[in-house]
């Protein structure tokens, strides 16, 4: 029975061993880098600041173009130029406060991105495919 319960405790320190092993390489395992958006434009969103600092974020990658905000009070008109031809355009509906747009359906190039919400606030930026 001793060299039964040695084996089975030899076998479940393997199993341990390799789950550690899979934690870390998922720890380990280098991170996409986003690109980020720079904008131009005014969103307030009915307040008064005196600061620019945007509470809506853009960043991208090969395959996508994630749209962030940090609030939930406006719906924002998101629209993808080619030029000034709109060939994208979506809604995000507050309260959500993250989209991420697939480019796949895109060609390689320039794009616009410009953002707009019911208060007549608007963003505009370039990205690269």
């Amino acid at each position: 029975m001793n060299k039964q319960f040695q084996k089975v405790k030899r076998r479940s320190h393997r199993w341990l061993y390799l789950l550690c092993l899979l934690a870390c390489g998922f720890i380990w395992s280098p991170e996409m880098k986003a690109d980020q958006v720079d904008w131009d434009g005014k969103w307030d969103e009915g307040y008064r600041s005196l600061i620019q600092d945007y509470p809506v974020t853009a960043s991208y990658d090969e395959a996508f173009l994630y749209i962030e905000t940090t609030s939930a009070r406006s719906d924002i008109q998101i629209r993808i130029l080619d030029g000034v031809t709109v060939v994208y355009e979506a809604t995000l509906y507050a309260p959500d406060t993250f989209i991420a747009i697939p480019l796949d359906q895109l060609e390689d190039g320039t794009y616009g991105l410009e953002l707009t919400n019911q208060w007549g606030d608007y963003l505009y930026g370039e990205f690269e495919k």
